[in-house]
């Protein structure tokens, strides 16, 4: 039988091997790669013609954030006439539970693609995972049966039967499996039985929905996640179970790691040796995503320490929800008009010269808020919190993070990738007076910038629940 979704690995150019503090290779095994995600749906036949047009995805790359199934300030109209965005979108089913475990959604008569507006010969690769990695704080109360969900009626909790029957109705093209991801301090985890009843919840949970989910007939690719956290042991004890349930090769399409629940004293270089343990041992030919991973250099680190392939794209959205248009550039900037802004990352359509200045957000971009509207127009419309500023704001910030993984996989074929890699992370990550690393493209510290949303007026928001704990590690 044919699968549906295939990944092909391609070798980048050697001089893209990730080296050490001393320039040697790290390894003899190559992290950092290059891969064709190519994923084919069912046939759909109609009184004139027959469908199988493949979705094709060059890696690494993101899946389009979405929030109950829609992009942040893009109706579908707009998201649809964006350039070249990559055709996958993640789609994170809590939005969709209420007041029962299995959402009334179900009951629509299609799949959830035509559900959220999408023409049935004209669908993005629609990835379903249960859980908004946004969110960084959760009161879950998971128990060896069930998993919980946050709603506005209070917990909701679903089963492993419960997630099949949703998984049957809504049809996605890839389901992440359910995993019980640990929501704790860093030093709450070296304990161990937070993160051993993690292990075994996540093992009890796929079981049941891989028994009751047998007899379905279209069944979606499955991404499993691997889990244990800081514990090698537990960890090992994840991959083992992953090998015993893929022990054909052919029941799992890929592999996630979620480690954002993790917070306080814990860096990104630690997750990604986590992360790099876990996949080294797995099937080398399965695509690898990791949830709760964003930000420009957490995805240039994490392509070269632990070749992940996919990521999510929640980043442009918190640039955004700050009134903020990105101008991160990935390689030499000697050649950028304006070096200051670059080397900021960003640039605040809020502040007050602004309102004089009648170039593009950004010269030279060729997206649509910067062809055809001005910082001084976008300026206007924050101060009249006008809902067209995000709009536009967001076409140019999801753009501008398409060109970052254009150019990461361009230097991955050329060759260029570490020499890029080194001057990128050289300009967006400094030295701290504490001696830490400091990340100038942080995502939490983003969001802290800004104590007023050009949406919500609100000075709390999802992303900064833990803004405290987080950013004194960070900033």
């Amino acid at each position: 039988m044919t699968k549906a979704l295939t990944f092909t690995v391609q070798n980048p150019q050697p001089s893209n091997l990730s080296t050490g503090s001393n320039g040697d290779s790290q390894s003899p095994k190559q992290k950092c790669r290059l891969g064709q995600l190519e994923f084919t749906p069912p046939t759909t036949t109609t009184a004139t013609t027959t469908d199988t047009t493949k979705i094709s995805l060059e890696t690494p790359n993101f899946f389009q954030y979405t929030i109950q199934g829609l992009q942040p300030h893009l109706v579908p109209e707009v998201a649809s006439h964006l350039e070249s965005m990559p055709p996958a979108i993640r789609v994170n089913l809590e939005g969709f539970v209420k007041d029962r475990e299995i959402p009334v959604s179900t009951e629509y008569p299609g799949k959830l693609h035509q559900f959220l507006g999408y023409p049935e010969n004209n669908s993005p690769l629609l990835l379903l995972d249960i859980y908004d990695p946004v969110i960084l704080e959760r009161n879950i109360k998971p128990n060896s049966k069930s998993l919980g969900v946050d709603t506005e009626g209070g917990l909701q909790r679903i089963t492993g039967k419960g997630l099949a029957k949703i998984v049957e109705k809504y049809r996605p093209d890839i389901f992440v499996l359910p995993a019980d991801y640990v929501f704790s301090k860093i030093e709450e985890l070296y304990e161990g039985k937070r993160v051993k009843k993690s292990v075994e919840r996540t093992k009890n949970w796929i079981t049941e929905y891989m028994d009751t989910s047998l007899s379905q007939s279209q069944k979606p690719a499955l991404f499993v996640p691997l889990t244990g956290a800081p514990n090698e042991t537990l960890r090992e004890a994840s991959v083992n179970f992953v090998k015993e349930l893929d022990a054909d090769g052919n029941v799992i399409d890929g592999y996630v790691i979620s480690e954002y629940g993790i917070v306080g004293g814990y860096p990104l270089e630690k997750k990604l040796d986590m992360a790099w343990s876990s996949f080294s041992s797995l099937d080398q030919n399965k695509p690898r995503y990791m949830v709760g991973v964003s930000s420009p250099h957490d995805v240039v680190m994490s392509v070269d320490s632990a070749g992940i392939d996919l990521f999510d794209a929640t980043y442009p959205y918190a640039v955004t929800e700050q009134g903020f248009a990105s101008t991160y550039v990935f390689g030499d900037i000697s050649v950028e008009s304006r070096k200051d802004e670059t080397l900021k990352g960003h640039i605040s359509l809020w502040e007050t010269p602004m309102f004089g200045d009648f170039g593009p957000l950004v010269p030279g971009c060729t997206c649509f808020a910067c062809q055809r509207h001005t910082r001084s127009y976008v300026h206007h419309l924050l101060m009249t919190h006008e809902m067209l500023a995000t709009v536009l704001l967001q076409i140019h910030n999801i753009h501008w993070y398409n060109n970052l993984f254009k150019a990461v996989r361009s230097s991955l074929k050329d060759g260029s990738f570490n020499e890029k890699k080194c001057a990128f992370l050289k300009n967006y990550v400094k030295q701290g007076e504490d001696g830490n690393a400091k990340y100038l493209l942080n995502e939490l510290i983003l969001l802290q910038s800004q104590t007023i949303s050009p949406t919500t007026k609100a000075g709390y928001k999802k992303f900064g629940r833990r803004l405290s704990e987080d950013s004194a590690t960070t900033a």
